[in-house]
């Protein structure tokens, strides 16, 4: 039996339910390249009472390392947020499937939860898109796109920042960077959606002890310091007048 099991946005939202399963499991794992917890693998041993293997991207992805020993032992896949949001943990579900592996999903909190929690309608966003790091060679403007077709359908965009985890990285892009690309796609698309009076929400560590939300023009974001990662931001649509009422009250903003 595989378990996908998802932590939560810190260590200490894991459920009893989890914590049952993870402490009589064979093995457990905890995946480390789509996400982050602000605690260090050995605080989250001690909280959950078993020793942790870091699961890679190339352990996940290239190999059926876990899946084999799920075959014949309850082995755990600890997920930041919660599982099936990324492609890796889907695809993973559909490798075991395929060896006749049963596979129990537990889910729990995610950055997803922040939609409804600063004054706009969580019904109200569309796709949610990831904004990649630009190389020297590749610039994609596809996650523009994405969020241009949002706003004209009228819908806010939840933006995820790009993470690079690895033996030889740990890179987390800042809403600083992510805002510097959007507006190098605009010079690109010219469909007008990115201006430096254009309003964002920037998320920070959502769900710890250490959140903080900004929202203002990117002009105003560009000069601030958001701190240690997690970030992610929103791009809202033309909010209706409760949202801006809501705002106001929660941002003391006067738009």
């Amino acid at each position: 039996m595989l378990y996908l099991i998802g932590t939560g946005l810190t260590a200490k939202d894991i459920s009893l339910k989890s914590l049952e399963i993870i402490q009589r499991s064979k093995k457990v794992y905890l995946e480390i390249y789509t996400s982050k917890l602000k605690e260090q693998l050995k605080e989250l041993e001690e909280i959950y009472k078993v020793k942790i293997h870091e699961a890679s991207r190339n352990l996940l992805e290239c190999t059926n390392e876990i899946i084999n020993e799920s075959i014949n032992d309850e082995i755990s896949l600890l997920i930041i947020g919660t599982p099936l949001l990324a492609t890796t943990h889907t695809d993973l579900l559909i490798r075991a499937k395929e060896h006749n592996v049963s596979v129990n999903i537990i889910h729990n909190a995610s950055i997803i939860n922040v939609m409804g929690c600063y004054g706009l309608y969580s019904y109200s966003f569309g796709r949610i898109i990831s904004i990649p790091y630009f190389e020297d060679n590749w610039k994609p403007t596809s996650f523009y796109n994405n969020i241009y077709n949002n706003k004209i359908n009228n819908l806010h965009t939840l933006c995820l920042l790009d993470i690079r985890v690895s033996e030889n990285e740990e890179r987390f892009m800042t809403p600083n960077e992510a805002l510097n690309q959007l507006m190098q796609c605009e010079e690109i698309e010219r469909k007008g959606l990115i201006e430096l009076n254009t309003e964002v929400f920037v998320i920070c560590r959502f769900g710890t002890n250490e959140e903080a939300i900004y929202f203002g023009s990117i002009e105003e974001m560009l000069c601030k310091n958001f701190g240690k990662p997690l970030h992610s931001l929103i791009i809202p649509c033309k909010m209706d007048v409760l949202e801006r009422e809501h705002v106001n009250i929660l941002f003391n903003a006067k738009k």
